[in-house]
């Protein structure tokens, strides 16, 4: 086997790679500008030297294919030991660099769902009563689109949008629940008024009845009496019989007058129950808005408690992001404030 030998047009990058070994010999922190322009500055430089020497390696490869070969040789285990040094600065700053792209994309998606959560608020709110209808409307009264880059005439579009649907659908549920209101109103009047209609039938019958009893018993007792003065000749027989008819007729009169007041009262109590019924209606619709007002306030107090922890978290998770950097909780808390009070310029958080 021919002992390779070695090529001095290769001296200059051997001496070279001293060099940049020296250089090499750290890894900044990518992010950071100053540690990302000096990974990029190195890797950019090796580069360089790979580059010449691969422009040596040709050179020289041209004289003789043997030649070449060693030439070859030795320039891949040159390029090895350079690559070995470039390799670790290379791939920070272009981990870093695709990880500021995947944040940009992030930050672009969220903007992106905030404006589709005000353009289909009103959607949302479909089945929700008039005062959910208020409440959303007027959370898009204060929501001023200042935080949406980028995405803010999109957001002004979708919130003009959904306040002016919302406003409709405010003054339309408004209206619905007021002629419900009516109709439950006029339906309860009619029951008063066909109970009233009932119970004065009932009476009106009972009284006809009793009256038609009172005459009929009236016009026996007449008929008898006349029966007597024809038959005068039968007089005693026909008085004992007319006294018997009289005081059966008296029993059926008092019968009958028995009966029309158990009639009436039997339609005084119908009535009592009919209002009864009416009053328990009435008191358990009251109880049902009642309940249904409280539940309204429940779920906007758990909205309100679940935005508060949803900022919270999302304010916690910042200061311990900035605490990874060495900086103490006191100050990282009073930095994320100011971010959140708009104090720094061209920062922001997204909640």
């Amino acid at each position: 086997m021919t002992e390779l030998k070695t090529v001095t047009a290769y001296d200059d990058f051997r001496a070279k790679i001293a060099e940049v070994k020296d250089t090499c010999n750290f890894l900044p922190d990518v992010s950071t500008d100053d540690g990302y322009a000096k990974s990029k500055r190195v890797s950019l430089d090796v580069g360089k030297i790979l580059t010449s020497v691969e422009k040596t390696r040709k050179e020289l490869k041209a004289e003789s294919l043997e030649r070449g070969r060693m030439i070859d040789s030795e320039a891949k285990l040159i390029v090895k030991e350079l690559e070995e040094f470039q390799l670790p600065h290379k791939e920070a700053y272009k981990e870093l660099d695709n990880l500021k792209k995947e944040r940009e994309a992030n930050r672009k998606a969220e903007l992106d769902e905030r404006v589709r959560v005000i353009r289909e608020l009103p959607e949302a709110m479909a089945d929700s009563d008039s005062e959910g209808v208020k409440m959303a409307l007027e959370s898009l009264q204060v929501e001023e689109c200042l935080d949406f880059y980028e995405f803010t005439q999109e957001a002004l579009k979708a919130r003009n949008a959904s306040r002016n649907a919302l406003a409709k659908m405010f003054a339309d549920k408004l209206q619905a629940e007021k002629d419900a209101k009516e109709l439950a109103e006029l339906r309860k009047k009619h029951a008063e008024q066909e109970q009233k209609d009932r119970e004065d039938a009932i009476a009106k019958q009972a009284a006809e009845k009793a009256e038609a009893e009172a005459a009929a018993a009236k016009a026996a007792e007449q008929a008898a009496i006349e029966q007597a003065a024809e038959a005068v000749k039968q007089r005693e027989a026909a008085e004992a019989q007319a006294a018997k008819d009289a005081e059966a007729a008296e029993a059926r009169r008092i019968e009958t007058e028995k009966q029309a007041e158990i009639d009436k009262a039997a339609a005084e109590s119908q009535a009592k129950i009919y209002a009864e019924n009416a009053a328990k209606a009435a008191k358990a619709q009251a109880e049902a808005e009642q309940k249904a007002k409280e539940l309204a306030e429940l779920e906007a107090t758990e909205k309100r408690e679940a935005n508060k922890r949803h900022v919270g978290g999302i304010r916690k998770a910042a200061k311990e992001s900035l605490m990874a950097l060495d900086i103490d909780e006191a100050l990282a808390k009073k930095i994320v404030m100011a971010i959140n009070d708009g104090e720094i310029a061209n920062v922001s958080i997204s909640y």
